[in-house]
């Protein structure tokens, strides 16, 4: 057969074809000192596989022992495929010629936001809503519906949502209680993916279902679990973000990462995704998502653009909070919180300084009403800060039994009304503490 083939290129997945009659696919290439190298499979339109194996492509006696069992015509027709195989393959990517041209408007998966067609980083302490806000967000692109009912997403024909985390049982059923509460009757288009490999290793895998799907939107959770190696390290944090930059010029990614355990103690300044230095570089946009404490009985968080390379502004922070009714649940627009130093500030009000005052968690949530584990974990974080104090021995390691009083401030002046280091904060002091 004198015929041309005809070849193409899925993911990393290379096809050389005579249509109707074999096709030889190319997987799994690794470029080393000997040459290329890649798992190959021969197919026939009549007989199915007639081999499969592992070849090093320019290599005469590697190609004869693959070949050796097929027919002579096949033989010819492999060796043809491997070359141009090799050829697609080191084909390198084409210049393009650059000149002043005005740009169109930036396109957005969620103006100002998260940009399209590149990487955001969406990131925050271990339950603060991350996995369900972009889980929401991939509904709202698949049923062409607004943010809250008020922020307009992007349309998307399908959804890629790399798991590191929890499971497609779990997605499943957020998803429904999600459709449910913004009356969508199905969801199509959304594929999910239980990943344990490192993310480099699975690139080609990712990218041929992107292809053929036409994802137009890669979810990854998340960074940390996903890199092959420690994120803190520059090439481990590297190899995963490039990993899903080849997913092509059309395909938005968002990738869910968290902060480090310093910075999650952390209640009034910024935060930084943890990791390598590249997680915030590499990202056009990096968005933190922190947790309000001070919510009562639900799920209240506040979004803020840390760093955005397509706009030369931020834009204000916004509150959500999740409304969970008999109906399912979703998102609505709330106040911006300054999270947990609203709550802090309504401790120190709270909190006595002598130690035969000392309170217990149970009765501060009672007075705050507040969620008694929010409660605990602002209580040793400001404990960490020398804002509190954990006292007497009953309890301890037992969370709600435990006593606690506020840090008696260095000044001569009243302790409760002025000189203390957190008295812009501070409520008007109230007479009954207890």
């Amino acid at each position: 057969m004198n015929a041309s083939p005809v070849v193409k290129r899925l993911g990393d997945e290379i096809y050389v074809s005579w249509p109707g009659h074999l096709t030889v696919q190319f997987g799994h290439f690794l470029d080393g000192r000997w040459g290329l190298m890649a798992e190959v499979s021969v197919l026939s339109g009549e007989l199915g596989e007639l081999g499969w194996g592992q070849v090093l492509l320019i290599s005469n006696e590697s190609r004869g022992k693959f070949t050796k069992r097929l027919d002579k015509d096949v033989a010819a027709l492999f060796d043809r495929a491997c070359r141009e195989a090799v050829a697609l393959y080191r084909r390198p990517p084409e210049w393009q010629r650059i000149t002043p041209t005005t740009q169109g408007a930036v396109p957005w998966l969620w103006t100002d936001w998260i940009p399209a067609n590149q990487t955001t980083v969406l990131y925050g302490d271990g339950d603060s809503g991350k996995s369900l806000l972009a889980l929401s967000l991939a509904l709202c692109a698949l049923a062409k519906l607004p943010l809250a009912g008020e922020w307009p997403i992007a349309y998307m024909e399908s959804v890629l949502y790399v798991d590191y985390e929890s499971t497609a049982e779990e997605h499943s059923h957020r998803l429904a209680l999600l459709a449910r509460a913004l009356e969508v009757p199905t969801v199509e288009g959304l594929h999910h993916l239980q990943a344990a490999r490192p993310l480099p290793e699975l690139g080609e895998f990712i990218r041929a279902q992107q292809q053929r799907t036409k994802a137009g939107l890669v979810i990854l959770d998340s960074l940390g679990a996903a890199c092959a190696g420690e994120p803190e390290s520059a090439l481990a944090a590297i190899s995963a973000l490039n990993t899903l930059r080849q997913l092509g010029p059309t395909c938005t990614r968002l990738v869910l990462a968290h902060v480090s355990k310093a910075d999650a103690a952390q209640s009034g300044t910024a935060r930084k995704a943890y990791g390598s230095v590249y997680v915030r570089n590499l990202p056009r946009a990096n968005v933190e998502v922190r947790r309000n404490e001070a919510e009562i009985g639900g799920l209240g968080i506040t979004l803020r653009v840390e760093k955005n390379n397509l706009l030369h502004h931020k834009p204000a922070p916004i509150g959500l909070t999740l409304a969970v009714t008999d109906d399912g649940m979703a998102w609505q627009r709330a106040a911006p919180s300054g999270g947990a130093g609203n709550l802090r500030s309504r401790l120190l009000g709270a909190l006595p300084v002598a130690a035969d005052d000392a309170r217990t968690v149970k009765s501060l949530a009672d007075s705050l009403h507040a969620d008694p584990k929010t409660l605990q974990r602002t209580l040793e974080r400001m404990a960490d800060d020398n804002l509190a104090r954990r006292v007497g021995l009953g309890g301890k390691g037992k969370g709600q039994e435990a006593l606690w009083i506020r840090v008696a401030p260095t000044t001569d002046a009243d302790p409760d009304v002025a000189g203390t280091p957190w008295e812009d904060d501070l409520p008007p002091p109230r007479e009954d503490r207890r």
